[in-house]
Order: C-alpha cells, then sequence, then structure tokens
C-alpha cells in the first residue's frame, strides 16, 4: 500500500553515518502511506521525492542505489509505475544512481559515479553576497555544501518571499537566486555530532564562506584559526559589515545609505531611493570572487591556505568611482539627478516621440554629438554652443529644449531608424518581462531543483574563456 525507508549502513562517512543514525536508529523514518489517502501512482513520486530532501537535503552528488525494487500493480508496464517516476526525478539531480532488481530489464544496470569536482566549498554564509560567491563556484564545477542552521530553519531568505509567492514553492525566489546546485544541510553547531560532521567537512574543504561576525565566530569555533589548525590548506573567506572589530550587521539598505549612494540615487525634487537589488552586497560578492581566485594562485604556488576578509563598506566605496573622484578632486559633492550623468550630456536625458515613447540617449563624445546633429539637420545643434562637452553641460537645458523638440516631430520608428543609421547610442527603458525576450538575456537562465521545487535563476557567469 505505499513505499518503505529503513536499512543499514555501513560508511566511513561520518556525514552519512550521522544521518543513518539520527534517522534510522534513534527515530525510524517511514513514508509508508494508505492508498486510500493519495494517488499512488501520481502523487506518492513526487511526496517520496520531497520527503528524501528534508533528510538528505539537496541531492546533487549524492550516490543513491535502489535495492530490492518491486512493484505490482495495475500498469502493466513497469516504465509508468510510481518507481520510475520518483528515480526520474532523482536522476535530474545526481548521476550517481545504481539500479538493483526489477528495473535492471527496462535500464541497464549502470555505474554513473562521475567525479568532476573542481573545488569543495563549505558555505556557511547566509543572505546573498556570500551565497553567490558560492553559486559561482557552483557553476564553475565545484561542488558546494551550504550548510545552514538547523535552530533558526536555514538561511533566513528561503521565507523571503514576495506575496504573490505565498503558496507556491517551498522555498522563495530569493533563496533560489543565490544558491543554485548547491548540496544543503542543516547543523547545529552547538551539537558535539553536528559539529563534528562540520569539521569533517572542513577537513575537506578547499574554501570556506562565512559572513558570521568574528565573536560568534569564536564561540561557535568556526574561526578561521580552528579550521587552519585541522587544514593548513584551506581558503577561509569571510564577510563584514565594516571591518573584524565592528559588531554592527551588514544590511544592504544601510550600506547604500551610509557610503553615499542613496545621497545620489532618485529625481531632484523626488524622494531619496536605494537601488532596486542589493546592490552593495553584489559588489562585495564580486570583490570576493576575485581575492579568492588571488588566493587559489597563492596556494598553488606556496602551498598553503588564506584568510580573505572582504568588507561590505569598503566594497561599497570602492565602487563610488568617478562619482568619489568628482568630490576628491573637484570638492563636488554630487546630487540627485534622475538618470542624468553628472560628467556627460546628453547621457541618461530622456525625450518624448510624437506617439508619446519615452527613449533616452546615451551620448559619449564630441563626434556621436556631431552626428546627432547633422542626422537632424539642425543647424543650430552644430553651433558653437554645443560643440563640446563641457559645452553641452553648461547649455544642458537649452540643449534639451531643443531635442526634445525634434524628437516630438518624429515617431519612435522613424527615430529608431535615423539614430540606429549613424550608430547613435540610445535606449528604451524595459521592464523584465521584455528583458528576459532578448536571447543575450534568455541564455543567462539557470534551472535547478531545491527542496523539490523547480526553480529558476540567472547565471553568475558572464564571461567565457578561449
Amino acid at each position: 500500500p505505499g513505499v518503505g525507508v529503513g536499512g543499514y549502513c555501513l560508511t566511513k562517512d561520518p556525514l552519512l553515518a550521522s544521518w543513518a543514525r539520527k534517522s534510522f536508529f534513534e527515530s525510524p523514518y517511514d513514508l509508508s502511506m494508505s492508498v486510500n489517502s493519495v494517488s499512488i501512482n501520481d502523487q506518492m513520486p513526487l511526496y517520496a521525492f520531497r520527503r528524501l530532501y528534508e533528510v538528505f537535503g539537496d541531492l546533487k552528488g549524492k550516490s543513491i542505489t535502489f535495492l530490492g525494487i518491486s512493484y505490482r500493480g495495475d500498469v502493466g508496464d513497469t516504465r509508468f509505475s510510481p518507481v520510475h517516476t520518483l528515480v526520474n526525478l532523482i536522476r535530474e539531480q545526481t548521476d550517481r544512481i545504481q539500479l538493483h532488481d526489477s528495473f535492471v530489464s527496462y535500464w541497464e544496470e549502470q555505474d554513473c559515479m562521475i567525479e568532476s569536482d573542481l573545488f569543495k566549498i563549505l558555505d556557511l554564509s547566509t543572505v546573498l553576497a556570500g551565497p553567490q560567491v558560492g553559486s559561482f563556484f557552483s557553476e564553475l564545477g565545484s561542488k558546494v555544501i551550504k550548510v545552514e542552521n538547523k535552530r533558526s530553519n536555514g538561511d533566513p531568505t528561503r521565507q523571503w518571499k514576495l506575496e504573490v509567492e505565498k503558496g507556491r514553492n517551498t522555498i522563495s525566489s530569493y533563496y533560489a537566486s543565490a544558491n543554485y546546485q548547491k548540496e544543503s544541510i542543516f547543523l547545529d553547531l552547538q551539537d558535539v555530532d553536528d559539529y563534528m560532521i562540520l569539521l569533517s567537512l572542513a577537513k575537506e574543504a578547499d574554501i570556506l564562506l562565512s559572513n558570521y561576525q568574528l565573536i560568534v565566530a569564536n564561540k561557535l569555533k568556526v574561526d578561521y584559526a580552528s579550521l587552519k589548525a585541522i587544514n593548513p590548506n584551506i581558503i577561509y573567506a569571510q564577510l563584514y559589515a565594516y571591518d573584524a572589530d565592528d559588531t554592527r550587521p551588514g544590511y544592504d539598505l544601510v550600506m547604500q545609505a551610509e557610503t553615499g549612494f542613496m545621497s545620489m540615487n532618485g529625481h531632484p525634487d523626488g524622494a531619496t531611493a536605494k537601488m532596486p537589488v542589493a546592490i552593495i552586497d553584489i559588489m562585495a560578492a564580486h570583490q570576493l570572487k576575485e581575492a579568492l581566485l588571488i588566493a587559489l594562485i597563492k596556494r598553488e604556488r606556496e602551498a598553503a591556505g588564506s584568510l580573505v576578509e572582504v568588507s561590505l563598506y569598503q566594497s561599497a566605496i570602492a565602487s563610488l568611482a568617478n562619482q568619489a573622484g568628482n568630490y576628491l578632486m573637484a570638492d563636488h559633492i554630487p546630487k540627485k539627478l534622475g538618470s542624468l550623468h553628472p560628467n556627460i550630456a546628453p547621457y541618461g536625458d530622456s525625450y518624448t516621440t510624437k506617439d508619446n515613447i519615452t527613449f533616452l540617449l546615451a551620448v559619449g563624445s564630441d563626434s556621436q554629438f556631431h552626428k546627432l546633429g547633422k542626422a537632424l539637420r539642425s543647424d543650430h545643434l552644430l553651433s558653437s554652443t554645443f560643440v563640446s562637452n563641457s559645452n553641452r553641460l553648461a547649455n544642458r537645458l537649452e540643449m534639451n529644449g531643443f531635442l526634445q523638440h525634434e524628437f516630438g516631430q518624429r515617431t519612435f520608428e522613424e527615430t529608431d531608424i535615423l539614430l540606429a543609421a549613424q550608430n547613435i547610442p540610445f535606449c528604451r527603458v524595459l521592464s523584465l518581462d521584455s528583458v528576459f525576450k532578448n536571447r543575450l538575456a534568455k541564455n543567462m537562465i539557470l534551472d535547478d531543483v531545491i527542496a523539490g521545487d523547480a526553480v529558476k535563476s540567472v547565471s553568475q557567469i558572464a564571461f567565457t574563456i578561449k
């Protein structure tokens, strides 16, 4: 009437041994279900698949053997049995699967123990910056084990769901965006057995990712000194909000506000605004990726691990770029300009066509502006008033008045043809439903299964190496 799970575990793997001891011997685990309460063919495989996830965590990279499989039902062809469906679901997650007994006649018995891990990454981080680094290495072919806090039900972003997501997937799209192809395990690091599991994983890790505050890491004995003692070659990647001595938490909103980003963001007469993505976390993640790649080169040359530390605050400061330069060299304090650029015009300036479509120009040189004036056949735009970028910045209001007059007499299609013919940069503002119709954007979409749910995210990799 159902499916049962049980058995003996004979292994040298402390992680598997601990799981088996707790799951089989301390609290026997049963998946039995009444035929009357569930559709055995349709619902049971998905139910069993989800229950396997609850026990094992992510199935990626795990070795699974089906022993003594049998099925009797009113469907003659075993290819349509619920166990077949369950095996196919698992096969989407791992190639390390061996089948024995009645299904061997349909699927040839196979051994797909493929070892293709680039590096072994132990991800103790939460939220976005650290997990994105883990996802980056996962995409490159590394085995990434995400250790989540059993006491708090894991990474808090698991529950950060949009209103429209409620009742859909088990985990949030936010969590999925930063945890691609990871094997998740839930540990209580204050529990002796769980801590020993962590140590066994740390012994084999190439890189450990952490955003624990130093005081917490020391208390849990997952600080660099503790783990270096058992793995001298480990590269320990630590994210701080500010620095090691500052105990304040690091929230992206706070970082955007305290590092000047929000003072520059928004329209001149409008409310202060933050960026719609956690941009400081993302920039800190890039800093950490770069540092880790350098640390890996160092380890290759010197056969030694490293402590790599990245500050969210300093990552934000490093990203101020020309705006910091404007202040440091010209005492200019940037103000809110909307989409306008403080150093270039017309760059970010917007115009509306005769058919009421708004677009922006991104003219980055005097020669491009000269082409624009010729294309519009405007002697005034070609005059000395606008001949150089500095002239255009000084006379921006007048320039935009003339440009709006010209574009307001044309449809967007006419404008598109005119600007494209002269290779003048321009754009419309697109929403994400339009963005992901683009071939390049589509190519960045990743498919994954987390906690039994089919999820999508975008790739962390936007480069190729040939």
